[in-house]
């Protein structure tokens, strides 16, 4: 059961943060990215929801990847990034 808690939510959280950390760091820097990211994947109620067999992680990560897409197509724009959003 924790493997499949690990998959569902613990991966989800992961790859928010490093999505996390490419989003911020055109504007604010390496530093303050990675600080950001590790802030929110460790200080956050994402840590307990990452151990836990909920939907929330996911969620969580496949709404922020949606705002990517959409801000990346805002800055270059390409006909398969709206789709994928």
């Amino acid at each position: 059961m924790q493997a499949l808690a690990f998959v569902e939510s613990g991966i989800a959280t992961a790859l928010l943060v490093l999505l996390l950390v490419r989003f911020l760091r055109p504007y604010v820097g390496e530093w303050w990215a990675i600080t950001v990211g590790l802030a929110y994947g460790f200080g956050s109620l994402a840590f307990p929801f990452a151990t836990l067999f909920f939907g929330h992680a996911g969620s969580t990560a496949a709404l922020f990847g949606s705002f990517y897409l959409l801000h990346r197509l805002k800055l270059r724009p390409g006909r398969w990034t709206a789709v994928a959003a």
